[in-house]
């Protein structure tokens, strides 16, 4: 069970800093050249546009689109889109980047879509599509690979689209940062990140129907996880909380600092038990 106190902090650690594992979540192959790829255009009449579905194995925070373009007249509005996936076809919406096309190179260049600080969660065994599309002038040739993968393409702006075919598309490439999901601190209960006496009387207070703990908060005081609270799981956390090592190691180094009311002393962790409730040891400047 992923619940929401860890999944959402590592998501939000995971947009922001950048420490997930970065994966390549989707390659389908080499660009071969300006000779062939699908042409992405917007008529009167026509409204064509090509997208290409992958898979993903964990959940990822969608990290960046690298694709491979060019274009047979100069595009001046290309509009990538992340979909859902709908039967096998490119469905919903999630959302939808521009595409700053390089007048300098009409036979070919590498493009970038960074995509961190939108947050975007791809889900573990769900599919997606990345569509390419045009909203204004000029004929983009998305490069086709040297690998065949699914794709479908649509005349109509996306109101129909084809079969899926396994041929040749257009080069792309997805990354994302894996989401790695804490493992709960069982018994801390009022999540503080460590198991005390105080979280004993908070499930001792549900017991007795004095408060009602969260959904998060049962999850993790039901030890046994048989989805009831009882004493069996107050002893468990004393247990816990017995069996927990020290928070601070212990050691004793000189202090060498010759301005300091202990220089020359050994000094550390248990030489202050008791005495300050926050300390730092190192050199300052």
């Amino acid at each position: 069970m992923k619940y929401t106190k860890y999944f959402t902090i590592l998501i939000i650690f995971s947009c922001l800093f950048s420490q997930g594992e970065r994966s390549t979540i989707y390659y389908n192959g080499n660009p071969v050249g300006i000779e062939t790829g699908n042409l992405v255009y917007k008529t009167d009449s026509l409204d064509m546009r090509f997208s290409n579905i992958f898979t993903v194995n964990h959940d990822y925070i969608l990290e960046r689109f690298s694709f491979y373009l060019g274009f047979e007249s100069f595009p001046d509005s290309i509009i990538i889109q992340l979909q859902q996936d709908d039967n096998q076809s490119p469905g919903e919406v999630i959302d939808e980047w521009n595409i700053v096309m390089d007048e300098n190179y009409p036979h070919g260049s590498g493009y970038n879509i960074y995509t961190l600080t939108e947050c975007i969660q791809l889900d573990e065994n769900s599919s997606y599509w990345v569509t390419l599309l045009s909203r204004g002038d000029g004929v983009l040739k998305w490069i086709h690979t040297d690998e065949s993968w699914p794709n479908v393409m649509t005349l109509n702006g996306g109101e129909n689209w084809s079969n899926i075919q396994t041929s040749p598309p257009g080069a792309n490439i997805v990354y994302g940062e894996q989401i790695y999901y804490q493992d709960p601190i069982w018994g801390d209960v009022n999540e503080d990140l460590i198991t005390n006496v105080i979280d004993v009387l908070i499930v001792v207070q549900h017991i007795l129907d004095v408060i009602e703990l969260t959904p998060n908060q049962f999850f993790i005081a039901d030890l046994n996880q048989d989805e009831n609270i009882n004493v069996i799981d107050v002893l468990g956390i004393v247990n816990i909380i017995l069996s927990n090592e020290p928070l601070m190691s212990q050691w004793l180094l000189e202090d060498i600092n010759d301005n300091s009311i202990s220089f020359g002393e050994m000094i550390g962790p248990e030489v202050y038990n008791g005495n300050i409730s926050l300390y730092y040891f190192g050199k300052a400047g």
